[in-house]
C-alpha cells in the first residue's frame, strides 16, 4: 500500500494549542517542503513562496483559509516540531537547513544589517 505525501503529513499530530490556528499543520508542512525543495533558505523566503503559491494550492486542495502563513508561523512550527518523534523524521534536513543551532533560527528570521563598506 502506498501513502501520498499529503496523507503522510496529515498524520503529524498538531502540537499547537490556543488561538490563532488559521492553517492546518499539514498545510504548513507541505508549504515548507515545497519551498525548501524550490531553494528557499530563510523564513522570509518561505513566506514569499507561500504568498506566491498558496492561492493555487488553496484552490487545488479546497483549503478554506484565504491568507498564506507568515514567516513567524513558519519559524514557530520549525522551532517546535519534534522531527525525531513525528512521521516526518525522514525530512529532518528541512529543519537543519534553517536551524543549525537554536540561536541561528533568530539570525535567519532577523538577519543583522549589512556593514557599510567605505572602500
Amino acid at each position: 500500500m502506498t501513502t501520498s505525501l499529503l496523507n503522510y503529513l496529515q498524520k503529524v499530530q498538531d502540537f499547537r494549542t490556543g488561538r490563532g490556528l488559521k492553517h492546518e499543520l499539514w498545510v504548513i508542512l507541505l508549504l515548507i517542503i515545497m519551498a525548501v525543495l524550490s531553494g528557499s533558505q530563510s523564513y522570509l523566503a518561505l513566506e514569499d513562496f507561500g504568498q506566491h503559491h498558496y492561492p493555487a494550492l488553496r484552490e487545488k486542495l479546497g483549503l478554506k483559509t484565504e491568507k498564506a502563513p507568515s514567516d513567524t508561523t513558519y519559524r514557530r512550527i520549525l522551532r517546535q516540531l519534534d522531527f525525531n518523534r513525528s512521521p516526518i523524521a525522514s525530512i529532518s534536513a528541512t529543519k537543519r537547513s534553517f536551524c543549525q543551532l537554536p540561536s541561528k533560527c533568530d539570525a535567519i528570521a532577523h538577519p543583522p544589517a549589512p556593514t557599510p563598506s567605505f572602500t
